[in-house]
Formats: structure tokens, C-alpha cells, sequence
């Protein structure tokens, strides 16, 4: 499905289900709060159903960055230590696959940078090697990261939408 962009478009606007509602007490803490709005963002940019999704889509990222100065230290110190260095790693394929999300957005929309294809392949990299390192990430990370992956090489090689 990764490399059919309408399959994709066509799931996304029909039968991928929404995130969680913003708010709610997820399992998982806010790993998986931030899992979730990456996956609403990808969501949006796959499906572009409106003008403005792209927007949208970048403005979820934005607000899981500013989330994130005041999150992280707590989240972190509320986890007992043997469980630190799992979940840093799955922070930071979190972060990686946010970048790679947020880079695609502004490309499709903007069409800068014109070196996305080479920082998509660099981040989703980062993003693959930190989910699977030490037991870090979670299926639905490494599933993710391995469908999104060629979808966005493709919007990136195609920004109007046909492939």
C-alpha cells in the first residue's frame, strides 16, 4: 500500500480510523500521545481531503514540540530507570518520524526543501535504527515507519498528488 498513493488516499479517507481524541488518558503515557498526533498528522497529509490539511498536518507536529518542553523531564523521571534508555530511543524514532512527516507537508506545500528525498531517507534511517534498538518503539511504530516510508518517498518524488 506504502507505494500506491491512491490506495493510500483512498484508506486514509475511508477506513483508517481517527486518532484518539486529544485529551483522553492513553495507555502508554505520552509516548503514545505523541504516537497517536504523529499518526493524525500522517493521516491528514495522506488523505488530503481540504485545503489547509497540509497546514493542519504541520501544526500537529508543532504543537507535539512545544508539548515536548514541558513533558519530557516529568515523563522521563516517572519512569523507573532500567526503562530510561527503551524509551529515549522510542522518543527519538518518534521525533525522526515527526520530522520526516512535517518535512513532507512542507514540501508538498511550499516545495522547499528541494533536498527532501535525501532527508527523508536519512531520517527515516534514524527512525527505523532507534525504534529497534534495545526493545525501544512499539509494533505499531515499526509498522508505521515501514508503510509511511515509501508512501512519502512518493509524494516527495510527486508533490502534486498523481503517481
Amino acid at each position: 500500500m506504502g507505494e500506491k498513493r491512491e490506495g493510500a488516499r483512498r484508506y486514509a479517507r475511508e477506513v483508517a480510523p481517527p486518532p484518539p481524541v486529544d485529551g483522553v488518558d492513553l495507555p502508554g503515557g505520552w509516548e503514545r500521545r505523541i504516537l497517536f498526533g504523529i499518526y493524525g498528522s500522517i493521516r491528514l497529509a495522506i488523505a488530503k481531503e481540504r485545503p489547509g490539511d497540509l497546514a493542519k498536518a504541520s501544526g500537529i507536529i508543532v504543537d507535539l514540540r512545544r508539548d515536548q518542553a514541558g513533558r519530557e523531564k516529568p515523563y522521563f523521571e516517572s519512569l523507573e530507570p532500567a526503562f530510561r534508555a527503551a524509551a529515549a530511543r522510542s522518543l527519538a524514532s518518534l521525533y525522526h518520524l515527526a520530522k520526516c512527516t512535517d518535512m513532507v507537508c512542507e514540501y508538498m506545500e511550499k516545495g522547499s526543501p528541494t533536498d527532501v528525498e535525501a532527508r527523508l531517507v536519512y531520517h527515516f534511517d534514524q527512525a527505523l535504527r532507534h525504534s529497534g534498538a534495545g526493545g525501544a518503539g512499539s509494533a505499531e511504530l515499526d509498522v508505521l515507519l515501514r508503510i509511511v516510508r515509501p508512501m512519502f518517498a512518493k509524494m516527495a518524488s510527486n508533490p502534486t498528488g498523481s503517481v
